[in-house]
């Protein structure tokens, strides 16, 4: 004999029976109880329930989940919730109360058992294989709660699997299950019509990530496998060792034609804080047609060692086959910190700043010119012996635009700030407690929001006509040619070229013209620019080298092209990165786009909401076209209820699965990375940098304190105070005061 006993404090989503309780009619009721009194005191509590709603001694069912079903439907009609214990399903506050733990509670509790015996009992008829109710107890040693507080009841606060997706998904965006909860209340016109409280949502994604860490790298290594057999040219490598996942390198299709077109100059840069491993991640990042940034690949790195970069770079080279022409990475950024505590004021000085950025940044010097510059304005300010400046002059031909004019693109990329913006595009969705597996589906949204953007840029580009500011007929065949933000560009240069006119007359060597440009306004004369221009070919050549830095016709160039009424950009002067179809179209397909379910579940479930929501939608103020909809899907309702009485697996393995699409690992053979301990950013206690303005700011905002030692106003106290007594002291400790009044004040 099967023994089953129900009551108490667990409830689970069942609305249908067998015997026809509809939760619809059950919701509808109210309750309203009887109370007496035992013999021995004790008051009890019978619910007035409708008698075709309360189980029948006798009542047969084909299966245990039909009398489930009943008995819950009939606990919800009630007000009291149920559990299920291994042999028996019975009262949640059946349990016997211990009154010697009460004393011993180290904290504010609540105890919600109170030995109640309500309960039905079924049994198996092992000749007819159906289930018998023998048993009921009606009467409850507790309240029964009220149909006000319903939404409170173990079974309304079970999550549906469209919450869990709800939550499951806001979290890839970086959002808590809190603000879920917060949301999702909105969005339900209030927090009672929400299945689940706070609690809920919080335990779901604690259940989550419990399901997930202990075979997370495993999963994220079959994820990544599955992907290089199933999707085209996917390319994945990983480094294993004792056991643990060390790095990760992967590229797919889209990454790679992006490459292929784009990637004569690439960024890169690790960042920190991504994963709940302290894993290093590093996009490889490029610019595209519409000058926005692409990724090319990525990777997880352990440590931040010449091996692992050599090994990243060398899966990189597997993966693209040809390396970029130019590529940028950042100085160590612990560098830049040691620099701002360089002592005394000589590089905080914003004349001598804005003097050096004028140097560092001009397009147009040569490189022995920026040499020549750079020592003239060294000796100026008595900087010669400076040693980092020294340092940095060393290596000049490293990161000076002027040593890079000869390099194709040079101008696209100069700092790495694209990288940088890379990493924070990125970090948008990912955080450092994120598992591994969190961190790559928080991947793939960010790349898929990364490609709508460009797909959103080419529609607009395919589908408007930009206005035209000049009268040039080049003006209208570069609106044919190149995408929205080139041409913007374009035009700009287009419209400055109308501005100049050539120097003197040109100097014609061995058929070649030698032109001088140069802009006129008033008295005063700007920069010349010397453009070769040969009429066999329409070539030319400028010597301010732009369209071999940028890969587009300078104003120098289009304003020749202006005199010698040439009204077409000729082909080899339109570089293929930069026009409206540099990209095949079948990178924008479905198939190639993350975070996309194709699966015929999802778009028939999709479809159905939507059809749903459309008819709502169309009728919303129509009450009674809304009271008849409503009708026609309990009867459909009803129909699938009854076909399928229970819920799909509850398990979690099947909910991650149904979640992620990812499937549980039979068995695992790699762990997650431990110990990984990484240089940091150069700061202390991992804060970011804070720049010289911010700084002053700051500490404007302190006040000053006397100090215990030299009994003077500022900013230190006795504990790092420099005052040793002696006027010599006591006058530097004075210039330093002058030093924080000069800073508060700027």
């Amino acid at each position: 004999m099967l023994l089953i006993v129900f009551d108490g404090e667990e409830v689970h989503e069942h609305e249908v029976n067998e015997q026809g309780v509809d939760e619809q009619e059950v919701h509808e009721a109210v309750v309203s109880v009887n109370t007496f009194m035992s013999p021995k005191g004790t008051k009890y509590f019978i619910p007035e329930v409708e008698p075709q709603f309360k189980p029948v001694l006798g009542s047969l069912f084909e299966n245990l989940d039909d009398a489930v079903n009943l008995y819950r439907s009939y606990a919800e009609l009630a007000g009291f919730d149920t559990r299920l214990s291994i042999a028996t399903l019975v009262v949640k506050k059946d349990d016997p109360l211990d009154v010697t733990s009460i004393t011993n509670i180290p904290r504010s509790t609540n105890i919600k058992v109170t030995g109640c015996t309500a309960r039905i009992r079924v049994k198996l008829l092992k000749t007819c294989n159906l289930y018998k109710l023998y048993e009921f107890r009606e009467a409850h040693n507790h309240p029964l709660v009220s149909s006000d507080n319903m939404d409170f009841m173990r079974k309304r606060r079970q999550l549906s699997f469209h919450a869990k997706e709800f939550i499951n998904k806001l979290s890839l965006a970086r959002v808590g299950p809190n603000v879920a909860y917060r949301v999702q209340s909105a969005l339900q016109g209030g927090s009672h019509n929400v299945k689940g409280t706070k609690t809920e949502f919080k335990n779901f994604n604690r259940d989550l990530r419990s399901f997930i860490l202990p075979k997370d790298a495993q999963m994220v290594k079959d994820m990544m496998e599955e992907r290089s057999k199933n999707l085209e040219n996917f390319y994945f490598e990983c480094i294993e060792s004792d056991g643990e996942l060390k790095s990760l390198f992967w590229a797919d299709n889209v990454s790679r034609c992006n490459y292929q077109v784009f990637g004569d100059v690439m960024a890169f840069d690790g960042t920190y804080d991504t994963n709940m491993y302290g894993m290093i991640f590093v996009p490889f990042t490029g610019v595209d047609h519409h000058k926005k940034c692409v990724t090319f690949a990525s990777a997880l790195l352990y440590d931040e060692t010449t091996e692992s970069f050599t090994w990243m770079l060398e899966c990189f080279l597997k993966a693209h086959g040809t390396q970029p022409k130019l590529v940028l990475t950042d100085q160590d950024p612990a560098m830049r910190q040691a620099i701002l505590k360089i002592k005394g004021d000589t590089l905080q000085n914003t004349n001598l700043r804005k003097r050096i950025h004028k140097l560092v940044w001009n397009k147009y010097i040569t490189s022995s010119e920026f040499e020549e510059k750079w020592n003239l304005l060294m000796a100026d300010c008595k900087l010669e012996n400076h040693k980092w400046l020294r340092k940095v002059f060393a290596i000049r031909n490293e990161w000076v635009p002027a040593f890079f004019r000869d390099k194709p693109m040079s101008w696209l990329m100069r700092t790495t700030s694209r990288s940088e913006s890379s990493n924070a595009y990125f970090k948008i969705n990912s955080s450092s407690t994120n598992s591994l597996v969190q961190f790559m589906l928080c991947f793939d949204m960010a790349i898929d929001r990364q490609r709508h953007e460009q797909r959103v840029l080419e529609f607009a580009t395919d589908t408007t006509t930009p206005v035209l500011t000049t009268r040039l007929e080049l003006e209208k065949h570069a609106a044919l040619v190149y995408t929205r933000n080139i041409f913007n560009q374009v035009q700009q240069e287009m419209s400055l070229c109308v501005a100049y006119i050539m120097i003197g007359i040109p100097q014609l060597v061995d058929g070649v013209e030698h032109i001088l440009v140069s802009q006129f306004k008033r008295s005063k004369k700007y920069f010349e620019c010397k453009v070769i221009y040969n009429p066999t070919d329409c070539s030319l050549t400028c010597s301010c080298m732009a369209f071999n830095c940028i890969g587009l016709l300078c104003r120098h160039m289009y304003a020749v092209l202006r005199m010698k009424d040439i009204t077409l950009i000729l082909e080899k002067y339109i570089c293929p990165r930069w026009k409206k179809n540099a990209l095949p179209k079948k990178v924008f397909s479905l198939e190639f786009r993350y975070g996309f379910d194709n699966s015929e579940s999802f778009k028939l479930g999709k479809e159905a909401l939507e059809i749903v929501q459309d008819c709502s939608d169309r009728i919303r103020s129509n009450p009674e076209k809304l009271a008849q909809l409503v009708e026609q899907l309990t009867v459909i309702k009803s129909k699938i209820f009854e076909e399928f009485p229970s819920e799909p697996s509850s398990k979690a393995g099947d909910v991650f699965k149904d979640l992620t699409s990812l499937k549980e690992p039979e068995h695992v053979s790699t762990g997650p990375p431990s110990g990984i301990k990484t240089k940091g950013s150069g700061t202390s206690k991992s804060r970011r940098l804070i720049g010289l303005r911010e700084k002053g700011k700051l500490k404007a905002k302190r006040k000053k304190r006397r100090c215990n030692k030299c009994g003077k106003l500022a900013y230190h106290d006795s504990r790092n105070c420099t005052y040793k007594g002696n006027k010599e002291d006591e006058s530097d400790e004075d210039d330093e005061d002058d030093e924080d009044d000069e800073s508060d004040q700027k």
